[in-house]
């Protein structure tokens, strides 16, 4: 079975022949401080730990799954505060635990909860991924509305029915309740009294690719749901790289091409804007629908906002590099919200068409393959894989240690020491960090320095991902 996140699969691509369509670049407002952790308070200060599905609601106020503290945010006044209990244990990487309690909104816990919805009645759906349950706050208190708390695929009622890494949810004008059953590779449906149902597609294993009734039709890995005003249902289907709608019965695609495969049985992603039909998207997960007509979409590989209007799809223009894996948006009255997941930020755009660019072509793509080597631990940075001579990464008491010099080199960073105060700096043009030898959590051995994987993503600030079924480390600076 394909994991839900496959990030081997990371793209170059080289651009040519941009085309400007009266763009303006967007200016934008952040919420957070970018550092990577848990802290409630002014937007300045808050830290979030790779924040997922967000929605806002009638009255301003807008939730955030913060997938890796296994909380829910909320955003209001000016604040940042938490619903559900912060874990005061942590994993073998340093990371909060999730876990699976329902009760009071102070002592629930959540697992990698990854989208939220509102019904009509302002009842709050969370997707809790990491439980496979989709739970609900209502009344200052979270219950479990559907699921069984384990991986599986049943279609019963309420706490009856099994899913596999949902992670989507839309919600129709009858409140009826859609779920992206990511590893089931289907669309659920959820009455409000509990009754469960698969809406379209065939559950499989790995998922596949085929328009058609809701019973022929296949998905790979749907992420992003969103439902306009007329009822039609519009899915992120990432492995196929596609926006797919649902209406009248039918499954049909709107946008996205590409048919050959990669080994992890997802259609290889690509750049590229203009028509439709041959536009091409890199992991597509958040969609919103704005009562304008645009379709938008957090292209995460791409680091970009797409958006679909009168069959073609454009970028959102803005500063360069100021996305890194926008993965849950929400769009109201002109204002698209977007979980900014590996920035640790959310971010709040004004959308118009002034603002919009088309890139017409794409060449030179260069995909990074990893294969597992027993017995070694794998380190790769920005694509290129990392050749340790002599002192290796290896693992302590489940952490993975790095040497610290060879890699920050090869992120082409300097390495100084300074034996007299014990101390490293590690600089590449402005960035800089230093280390204390007697201060910080490091191990010498061999006469190298090594720091576990959590080090680098909270103190350093790089951008960390470890691969467990490649027994690979994924690095990059910020």
């Amino acid at each position: 079975m394909k994991k839900v996140f496959l990030t081997l699969m990371m793209v170059i691509f080289v651009f040519s022949n941009t085309v400007f369509v009266n763009a303006e670049e967007v200016n934008f407002e952040s919420i957070g401080s970018g550092n990577l952790g848990y802290k409630d308070g002014d937007f300045s200060v808050a830290e979030f730990r790779f924040p997922y599905g967000i929605i806002k609601n009638k009255d301003g106020e807008i939730f955030v799954a913060d997938s890796y503290n296994h909380v829910i945010r909320k955003i209001s006044g000016g604040k940042v505060s938490t619903i559900g209990a912060y874990s005061k244990y942590v994993d073998h990487y340093g990371f909060p635990t999730g876990a699976y309690v329902d009760g009071g909104i102070a002592e629930a816990r959540f697992n990698e909860p990854r989208d939220i919805a509102i019904d009509s009645k302002g009842n709050i759906f969370v997707v809790d991924t990491g439980n496979h349950v989709i739970r609900v706050i209502k009344d200052n208190k979270v219950y479990t509305f559907a699921g069984a708390g384990e991986a599986g695929f049943a279609d019963k009622k309420g706490t009856e029915a099994k899913f596999n890494q949902p992670s989507g949810i839309a919600i129709d004008k009858d409140d009826n309740l859609y779920i992206a059953d990511t590893l089931n590779h289907v669309i659920r449906k959820i009455t409000p009294a509990g009754e469960i149902s698969t809406y379209a597609g065939k559950r499989s294993d790995d998922g596949d690719y085929q328009d058609g009734s809701l019973e022929e039709a296949r998905f790979n890995e749907p992420t992003g749901l969103a439902i306009d005003g007329q009822g039609t249902l519009y899915v992120a289907d990432s492995g196929n790289q596609r926006i797919r709608i649902i209406k009248d019965n039918k499954v049909i695609t709107i946008a996205g091409s590409g048919t050959e495969k990669n080994d992890a049985g997802y259609i290889i992603g690509g750049y590229k804007d203009g028509a439709a039909s041959q536009a091409q998207f890199n992991f597509p997960k958040g969609i919103d629908v704005s009562n304008e007509g645009m379709i938008l979409i957090g292209d995460m590989f791409n680091n970009q906002i797409r958006v679909i209007k009168d069959n073609q799809v454009y970028t959102l223009k803005t500063a360069d590099g100021v996305l890194y894996g926008p993965v849950g948006i929400s769009y109201s009255n002109g204002s698209l919200y977007v979980s900014d997941m590996w920035n640790n930020k959310v971010k709040k755009f004004e959308v118009n068409e002034s603002n919009l660019i088309q890139v017409e072509e794409t060449e030179g793509e260069d995909f990074l393959q990893i294969t597992l080597i027993p017995g070694e631990i794998q380190v790769w940075v920005n694509g290129s894989k990392v050749e340790f001579t002599d002192v290796k990464p290896y693992k302590d008491n489940g952490k993975v240690m790095v040497p610290i010099r060879k890699l920050s080199e090869s992120l082409g960073a300097k390495v100084t020491y300074d034996a007299a105060k014990k101390e490293i700096t590690i600089q590449k043009d402005e960035w800089k960090k230093q280390i204390f030898i007697n201060k910080d959590p490091v191990i010498l051995k061999d006469g190298r320095i090594l720091v576990h994987t959590r080090f680098l993503t909270e103190n350093l600030g790089y951008h960390v991902e470890w691969l467990d079924e490649y027994d690979t480390v994924l690095v990059t600076l910020p």
